[in-house]
Protein backbone atom coordinates (compact mmCIF):
# COMPACT_ATOMS: atom_id res chain seq x y z
CA UNK A 1 0.00 0.00 0.00
CA UNK A 2 1.51 3.64 -1.13
CA UNK A 3 0.27 6.38 1.23
CA UNK A 4 1.36 8.54 -1.33
CA UNK A 5 -0.73 6.89 -3.97
CA UNK A 6 -3.89 7.25 -1.90
CA UNK A 7 -2.91 10.42 -0.59
CA UNK A 8 -3.14 12.18 -4.44
CA UNK A 9 -6.23 9.95 -4.83
CA UNK A 10 -8.04 11.86 -1.74
CA UNK A 11 -6.61 15.28 -2.19
CA UNK A 12 -4.89 15.93 -5.88
CA UNK A 13 -6.75 13.89 -8.42
CA UNK A 14 -7.88 16.81 -10.32
CA UNK A 15 -11.65 15.44 -12.23
CA UNK A 16 -12.04 12.42 -10.15
CA UNK A 17 -16.00 11.37 -10.77
CA UNK A 18 -17.25 10.51 -6.88
CA UNK A 19 -18.50 7.28 -8.48
CA UNK A 20 -15.02 6.35 -9.49
CA UNK A 21 -13.55 7.11 -6.58
CA UNK A 22 -13.17 3.60 -5.17
CA UNK A 23 -12.15 2.30 -7.82
CA UNK A 24 -9.30 4.28 -8.44
CA UNK A 25 -8.24 4.28 -4.53
CA UNK A 26 -8.32 0.48 -4.92
CA UNK A 27 -5.77 0.82 -7.49
CA UNK A 28 -3.60 3.40 -5.64
CA UNK A 29 -3.34 0.50 -2.60
CA UNK A 30 -1.42 -1.83 -4.85
CA UNK A 31 0.61 0.97 -6.74
CA UNK A 32 4.52 1.75 -5.58
CA UNK A 33 5.21 5.19 -3.86
CA UNK A 34 5.62 7.22 -7.36
CA UNK A 35 2.13 5.63 -8.42
CA UNK A 36 3.13 2.66 -10.85
CA UNK A 37 2.81 -1.13 -11.00
CA UNK A 38 -0.87 -1.12 -9.94
CA UNK A 39 -2.73 -4.36 -10.53
CA UNK A 40 -5.06 -6.44 -9.09
CA UNK A 41 -8.05 -8.48 -10.39
CA UNK A 42 -11.11 -6.91 -11.52
CA UNK A 43 -13.09 -9.00 -8.85
CA UNK A 44 -10.65 -7.46 -5.99
CA UNK A 45 -12.04 -4.14 -7.18
CA UNK A 46 -15.63 -4.73 -6.87
CA UNK A 47 -15.05 -6.14 -3.63
CA UNK A 48 -13.19 -2.46 -2.84
CA UNK A 49 -15.87 -0.65 -4.84
CA UNK A 50 -18.90 -3.09 -3.82
CA UNK A 51 -19.31 -3.13 -7.54
CA UNK A 52 -19.45 -6.37 -10.71
CA UNK A 53 -16.65 -6.65 -12.47
CA UNK A 54 -18.57 -5.08 -15.76
CA UNK A 55 -19.26 -1.70 -13.47
CA UNK A 56 -15.07 -2.12 -12.33
CA UNK A 57 -13.99 -2.29 -16.46
CA UNK A 58 -16.73 1.01 -17.01
CA UNK A 59 -14.94 2.95 -14.40
CA UNK A 60 -11.44 1.72 -15.65
CA UNK A 61 -12.71 2.97 -19.03
CA UNK A 62 -13.75 6.13 -17.65
CA UNK A 63 -10.51 7.10 -15.88
CA UNK A 64 -8.30 6.08 -18.57
CA UNK A 65 -10.01 8.56 -20.66
CA UNK A 66 -10.12 11.55 -18.44
CA UNK A 67 -6.44 10.74 -18.14
CA UNK A 68 -6.29 9.67 -14.72
CA UNK A 69 -4.48 6.69 -14.59
CA UNK A 70 -2.52 5.12 -18.15
CA UNK A 71 -1.18 1.50 -19.13
CA UNK A 72 1.95 0.80 -17.27
CA UNK A 73 4.60 -2.25 -17.95
CA UNK A 74 2.61 -5.34 -18.06
CA UNK A 75 6.17 -7.33 -18.06
CA UNK A 76 5.15 -6.85 -14.06
CA UNK A 77 2.55 -9.95 -14.91
CA UNK A 78 4.45 -11.68 -17.45
CA UNK A 79 4.86 -14.62 -14.57
CA UNK A 80 1.43 -15.18 -14.28
CA UNK A 81 -1.18 -17.07 -16.81
CA UNK A 82 -1.62 -15.36 -20.01
CA UNK A 83 -5.48 -16.19 -19.07
CA UNK A 84 -5.14 -14.65 -15.54
CA UNK A 85 -3.09 -11.47 -16.48
CA UNK A 86 -4.68 -8.73 -15.21
CA UNK A 87 -3.84 -5.20 -16.67
CA UNK A 88 -1.05 -3.16 -15.02
CA UNK A 89 -1.77 0.69 -14.21
CA UNK A 90 0.29 4.11 -13.88
CA UNK A 91 -1.13 6.57 -11.96
CA UNK A 92 -1.04 9.63 -13.40
CA UNK A 93 0.43 11.70 -10.28
CA UNK A 94 1.67 14.23 -11.69
CA UNK A 95 -1.94 16.01 -12.17
CA UNK A 96 -2.50 18.18 -9.08
CA UNK A 97 -4.87 20.33 -8.39
CA UNK A 98 -3.72 24.15 -7.81
CA UNK A 99 -2.77 25.60 -4.92
CA UNK A 100 -5.57 28.49 -5.25
CA UNK A 101 -8.44 25.42 -5.07
CA UNK A 102 -7.71 24.84 -1.32
CA UNK A 103 -7.70 28.79 -0.61
CA UNK A 104 -4.50 29.99 -1.00
CA UNK A 105 -1.66 30.66 -3.73
CA UNK A 106 -3.60 33.01 -7.04
CA UNK A 107 -7.00 32.91 -6.72
CA UNK A 108 -7.47 34.74 -9.72
CA UNK A 109 -5.76 32.43 -11.93
CA UNK A 110 -2.30 35.20 -12.62
CA UNK A 111 0.34 32.73 -11.99
CA UNK A 112 1.81 34.45 -9.59
CA UNK A 113 1.64 32.74 -5.45
CA UNK A 114 0.12 35.37 -3.31
CA UNK A 115 -1.24 35.61 0.59
CA UNK A 116 -4.69 33.61 1.29
CA UNK A 117 -7.52 34.76 -0.82
CA UNK A 118 -9.64 37.31 1.27
CA UNK A 119 -13.07 35.63 2.52
CA UNK A 120 -16.40 38.53 1.17
CA UNK A 121 -17.83 40.82 3.33
CA UNK A 122 -21.19 38.66 3.80
CA UNK A 123 -23.49 39.10 6.84
CA UNK A 124 -23.00 36.48 8.74
CA UNK A 125 -25.59 35.48 12.24
CA UNK A 126 -23.02 35.95 15.30
CA UNK A 127 -22.21 32.57 17.03
CA UNK A 128 -24.10 31.24 19.92
CA UNK A 129 -21.07 32.52 22.43
CA UNK A 130 -21.74 36.59 20.77
CA UNK A 131 -25.16 36.78 21.46
CA UNK A 132 -26.97 38.23 24.31
CA UNK A 133 -27.44 35.74 27.70
CA UNK A 134 -30.98 35.42 28.10
CA UNK A 135 -32.46 34.34 31.34
CA UNK A 136 -33.88 31.10 32.10
CA UNK A 137 -32.99 27.48 32.38
CA UNK A 138 -31.72 25.96 29.07
CA UNK A 139 -33.69 22.98 27.96
CA UNK A 140 -32.26 19.17 26.86
CA UNK A 141 -33.01 20.46 22.89
CA UNK A 142 -30.26 23.75 23.64
CA UNK A 143 -34.12 25.68 23.91
CA UNK A 144 -34.27 28.48 26.59
CA UNK A 145 -37.31 28.21 28.17
CA UNK A 146 -38.14 31.57 30.62
CA UNK A 147 -38.54 31.40 34.21
CA UNK A 148 -41.67 31.61 36.16
CA UNK A 149 -40.74 34.64 37.53
CA UNK A 150 -40.22 36.30 33.81
CA UNK A 151 -43.64 35.53 32.84
CA UNK A 152 -46.46 39.00 33.24
CA UNK A 153 -48.75 37.13 34.40
CA UNK A 154 -47.36 34.49 36.53
CA UNK A 155 -48.22 35.93 40.35
CA UNK A 156 -51.58 36.56 38.25
CA UNK A 157 -52.08 32.59 37.98
CA UNK A 158 -51.08 31.67 40.92
CA UNK A 159 -53.23 34.05 42.31
CA UNK A 160 -56.17 32.47 40.66
CA UNK A 161 -55.03 28.85 41.47
CA UNK A 162 -54.86 29.65 45.28
CA UNK A 163 -59.01 31.43 44.89
CA UNK A 164 -61.05 28.76 45.72
CA UNK A 165 -64.06 28.26 43.61
CA UNK A 166 -66.89 29.65 45.36
CA UNK A 167 -69.46 27.84 43.48
CA UNK A 168 -68.14 24.50 43.37
CA UNK A 169 -67.96 25.02 47.09
CA UNK A 170 -71.38 25.78 47.66
CA UNK A 171 -72.57 22.41 45.24
CA UNK A 172 -70.08 20.35 47.37
CA UNK A 173 -71.32 21.81 50.97
CA UNK A 174 -74.92 22.04 50.28
CA UNK A 175 -76.12 19.12 47.71
CA UNK A 176 -79.34 19.04 49.86
CA UNK A 177 -80.34 22.73 48.69
CA UNK A 178 -80.09 22.05 45.21
CA UNK A 179 -82.12 18.71 45.60
CA UNK A 180 -85.14 20.36 47.38
CA UNK A 181 -85.16 22.80 44.49
CA UNK A 182 -85.81 20.40 42.16
CA UNK A 183 -89.89 19.90 41.30
CA UNK A 184 -91.14 16.22 42.41
CA UNK A 185 -92.55 15.58 38.60
CA UNK A 186 -88.45 15.82 37.25
CA UNK A 187 -87.26 13.92 40.69
CA UNK A 188 -89.29 10.81 39.61
CA UNK A 189 -89.60 9.87 35.92
CA UNK A 190 -93.02 8.59 34.25
CA UNK A 191 -93.75 5.38 33.38
CA UNK A 192 -91.45 3.75 30.63
CA UNK A 193 -89.61 6.56 30.16
CA UNK A 194 -86.41 4.53 30.71
CA UNK A 195 -87.26 2.23 27.98
CA UNK A 196 -87.66 5.65 25.69
CA UNK A 197 -84.51 6.89 26.76
CA UNK A 198 -82.85 3.66 25.50
CA UNK A 199 -84.13 2.74 22.51
CA UNK A 200 -81.71 -0.20 21.96
CA UNK A 201 -82.35 -1.96 25.27
CA UNK A 202 -83.83 -5.85 25.06
CA UNK A 203 -87.36 -5.85 25.35
CA UNK A 204 -88.46 -8.62 27.51
CA UNK A 205 -90.69 -11.96 25.64
CA UNK A 206 -94.25 -11.63 26.76
CA UNK A 207 -95.34 -14.53 28.55
CA UNK A 208 -97.73 -16.87 26.86
CA UNK A 209 -100.97 -17.56 28.86
CA UNK A 210 -101.08 -20.82 30.69
CA UNK A 211 -102.89 -23.62 29.74
CA UNK A 212 -104.18 -26.03 32.18
CA UNK A 213 -103.67 -29.22 29.79
CA UNK A 214 -100.11 -28.26 29.18
CA UNK A 215 -99.39 -27.83 32.61
CA UNK A 216 -101.40 -31.37 33.64
CA UNK A 217 -99.24 -33.25 30.41
CA UNK A 218 -95.93 -31.55 31.60
CA UNK A 219 -96.53 -32.66 35.82
CA UNK A 220 -97.80 -36.32 34.56
CA UNK A 221 -94.52 -36.64 32.76
CA UNK A 222 -92.33 -35.41 35.29
CA UNK A 223 -94.06 -37.72 38.11
CA UNK A 224 -93.78 -40.29 35.99
CA UNK A 225 -89.83 -39.62 35.69
CA UNK A 226 -89.89 -39.43 39.21
CA UNK A 227 -91.52 -42.67 39.97
CA UNK A 228 -88.97 -44.37 37.95
CA UNK A 229 -86.48 -43.70 40.70
CA UNK A 230 -84.99 -40.05 38.39
CA UNK A 231 -84.82 -36.65 39.84
CA UNK A 232 -87.70 -34.94 38.72
CA UNK A 233 -87.34 -32.45 36.50
CA UNK A 234 -88.03 -28.99 36.35
CA UNK A 235 -91.04 -27.76 33.87
CA UNK A 236 -89.95 -25.26 31.93
CA UNK A 237 -91.55 -23.02 28.96
CA UNK A 238 -89.95 -25.24 26.70
CA UNK A 239 -91.86 -28.32 28.14
CA UNK A 240 -95.18 -26.12 28.10
CA UNK A 241 -94.35 -25.20 24.64
CA UNK A 242 -93.80 -28.64 23.29
CA UNK A 243 -97.07 -29.62 25.13
CA UNK A 244 -99.08 -26.80 23.56
CA UNK A 245 -97.13 -27.95 19.71
CA UNK A 246 -98.62 -31.76 20.40
CA UNK A 247 -102.19 -30.39 21.15
CA UNK A 248 -102.33 -27.46 18.49
CA UNK A 249 -99.97 -28.11 15.88
CA UNK A 250 -99.39 -32.06 15.65
CA UNK A 251 -103.21 -32.72 16.49
CA UNK A 252 -102.97 -35.12 19.82
CA UNK A 253 -105.42 -35.13 21.89
CA UNK A 254 -104.47 -35.18 26.01
CA UNK A 255 -105.80 -38.67 26.35
CA UNK A 256 -103.29 -39.76 23.35
CA UNK A 257 -100.46 -37.88 25.04
CA UNK A 258 -101.24 -39.03 28.39
CA UNK A 259 -101.18 -43.06 27.33
CA UNK A 260 -98.15 -42.25 25.37
CA UNK A 261 -96.38 -41.05 28.54
CA UNK A 262 -97.57 -43.86 30.49
CA UNK A 263 -96.15 -46.21 27.99
CA UNK A 264 -93.36 -44.75 27.55
CA UNK A 265 -92.23 -44.51 31.27
CA UNK A 266 -93.30 -48.37 31.64
CA UNK A 267 -90.99 -49.42 28.84
CA UNK A 268 -87.79 -51.26 30.02
CA UNK A 269 -85.76 -49.13 26.97
CA UNK A 270 -87.89 -46.17 26.31
CA UNK A 271 -87.52 -45.10 29.75
CA UNK A 272 -84.29 -44.20 29.99
CA UNK A 273 -84.93 -42.32 26.79
CA UNK A 274 -87.90 -40.09 27.13
CA UNK A 275 -87.04 -37.54 29.84
CA UNK A 276 -88.36 -34.58 28.59
CA UNK A 277 -91.31 -33.56 27.07
CA UNK A 278 -89.78 -32.06 24.10
CA UNK A 279 -88.37 -35.79 23.42
CA UNK A 280 -91.75 -37.20 23.66
CA UNK A 281 -93.10 -34.94 20.96
CA UNK A 282 -89.94 -35.81 18.72
CA UNK A 283 -90.33 -39.55 19.39
CA UNK A 284 -94.29 -39.47 19.64
CA UNK A 285 -94.70 -41.76 16.37
CA UNK A 286 -92.16 -44.15 17.06
CA UNK A 287 -93.56 -44.83 20.25
CA UNK A 288 -96.98 -44.93 19.24
CA UNK A 289 -96.10 -48.16 15.66
CA UNK A 290 -94.10 -49.89 18.28
CA UNK A 291 -97.13 -49.89 20.69
CA UNK A 292 -99.66 -50.85 18.40
CA UNK A 293 -97.07 -53.43 16.62
CA UNK A 294 -99.20 -56.84 15.93
CA UNK A 295 -98.16 -60.20 17.52
CA UNK A 296 -96.43 -62.37 15.57
CA UNK A 297 -97.76 -65.80 13.89
CA UNK A 298 -97.72 -69.19 15.76
CA UNK A 299 -94.95 -70.66 13.89
CA UNK A 300 -93.02 -67.77 14.80
CA UNK A 301 -92.97 -66.22 11.20
CA UNK A 302 -95.35 -63.56 10.26
CA UNK A 303 -95.78 -64.90 6.41
CA UNK A 304 -95.70 -68.71 7.23
CA UNK A 305 -92.99 -69.78 5.94
CA UNK A 306 -91.24 -72.60 8.07
CA UNK A 307 -87.83 -71.25 9.42
CA UNK A 308 -84.66 -72.62 9.94
CA UNK A 309 -83.16 -73.78 13.07
CA UNK A 310 -81.67 -70.97 13.76
CA UNK A 311 -84.22 -68.39 12.46
CA UNK A 312 -86.15 -70.59 14.80
CA UNK A 313 -84.46 -69.51 18.15
CA UNK A 314 -84.22 -65.79 16.99
CA UNK A 315 -87.71 -65.98 16.39
CA UNK A 316 -88.67 -67.26 19.57
CA UNK A 317 -86.40 -64.81 21.58
CA UNK A 318 -88.14 -62.10 19.58
CA UNK A 319 -91.69 -63.52 20.28
CA UNK A 320 -90.89 -63.18 23.85
CA UNK A 321 -90.11 -59.28 23.71
CA UNK A 322 -93.43 -58.93 21.68
CA UNK A 323 -95.17 -61.09 24.11
CA UNK A 324 -94.18 -58.52 27.04
CA UNK A 325 -94.92 -55.35 24.57
CA UNK A 326 -98.16 -57.11 24.22
CA UNK A 327 -99.18 -57.25 27.51
CA UNK A 328 -98.33 -53.96 28.18
CA UNK A 329 -100.51 -52.82 24.82
CA UNK A 330 -103.26 -54.81 26.23
CA UNK A 331 -103.02 -52.22 29.00
CA UNK A 332 -104.11 -49.53 27.42
CA UNK A 333 -106.83 -52.14 25.57
CA UNK A 334 -105.61 -52.02 22.07
CA UNK A 335 -106.52 -48.35 21.44
CA UNK A 336 -104.59 -46.64 19.07
CA UNK A 337 -103.03 -43.08 20.18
Amino acid sequence: MSLEATNWVLNDATGLPSHAFAVLMGLANHANPEGKGAFTAQGTLGHYARKTDRQVRRDLQELEAIGLIRRGDQRLVAHLPRDKRPVVWDLAMERRMPDWHFGKGDPEGTGEPGQEAERPDVDVPPDVEDRAPRSGRRSPRGRTRPDADDRPDAHDRTQEAERPDVDVLQTVLEPEATTTTSSPSAAAPPEGAANKARPDAPKSKPSAPTREDAERLCAHLADAIEANGSLRPTITDRWRDAARLMIDKDGRSEEQIHRAIDWCQEHEFWRSNILSMIKLREKYDQLRLQATRPAPAANGHANGVQPSRNMQILAAAAARLDAEEAAQARVIQGEAW
